[in-house]
């Protein structure tokens, strides 16, 4: 018999930050890499520095489902981190992660 697949979520992308902030962003940010790591149905979540572009930080985040990828964007990032954003190029996709 073959197994059932289940269809996890991938979060992955970049985002622009103002300049010179890229470090301060990837300070404050770990704090809620933390937590997410933490969370029921976080499979992984990273966020690092891009080795080529001094204002773009690389997100990755896998989640097991929809309800716990919502679950924790309900707590949403910090308003100090928000206000270091200049723009964000990130996509959802939805995997099989049977």
């Amino acid at each position: 018999m073959a197994e059932e697949s289940a269809a996890g979520i991938v979060v992955a992308g970049s985002i622009f930050l103002a300049p010179g902030t890229r470090d301060a962003f990837l300070s404050r940010s770990s704090s809620a890499i933390s937590q997410a790591r933490k969370t029921p149905g976080c499979l992984d979540f990273c966020v690092s520095a891009d080795t080529l572009q001094e204002d773009r930080v690389n997100i990755f985040e896998l989640w097991s489902s929809r309800a716990a990828l919502d679950g924790f964007r309900d707590t949403g990032p910090s308003d100090d981190l928000v206000t270091l954003i200049v723009r964000a190029d990130v996509t959802e996709y939805i995997v099989d992660i049977g």
